[in-house]
């Protein structure tokens, strides 16, 4: 008895799909760095001279609106003031 769960074609199947998945998301990754190269030098600069920059600044170079209100269940950072916990979830969680 194999201790493997499927025939070794499967598996090679599997293997060729998952290639050719991580080299289409490859090559799409480097189709918009190319295409945003601009943007990127723009927000390099930007980083380079304040060192943190917020979400708006980010859609301000790439020439979007940046969206109104984000619902607390996405935040994923503390907000000011709050204590210092990240916001994760829908923010039920006791500090530790």
């Amino acid at each position: 008895m194999s201790s493997r769960p499927f025939a070794e074609a499967t598996q090679a199947k599997v293997d060729n799909e998952v290639a050719r998945l991580l080299r289409e998301a490859e090559q799409t990754a480097m189709e918009l760095i190319r295409s945003h190269r601009s943007e990127l030098g723009q927000l390099v600069d930007l980083l380079l001279e304040q060192e943190t920059v917020d979400g708006s600044a980010v859609y301000r170079i790439v020439g979007k609106p940046a969206p109104g209100h984000r619902p607390r269940e996405l935040a994923i950072a503390p907000h000011a003031g709050s204590n210092s916990e990240a916001a994760i979830g829908d923010g039920s969680r006791e500090p530790r």
